[in-house]
C-alpha cells in the first residue's frame, strides 16, 4: 500500500483491534 498512516492512527488501529478482540471473548 502506497499509503502510510501517522503513528498515531496506527496506535488508534491497534486498539480499536484490541478491543474487537476483548468483546469477541466476552460473547463467547
Amino acid at each position: 500500500m502506497g499509503i502510510e498512516k501517522p503513528p498515531g492512527l496506527k496506535l488508534v488501529d491497534e486498539n480499536l483491534r484490541r478491543i474487537d478482540g476483548r468483546r469477541l471473548d466476552e460473547l463467547r
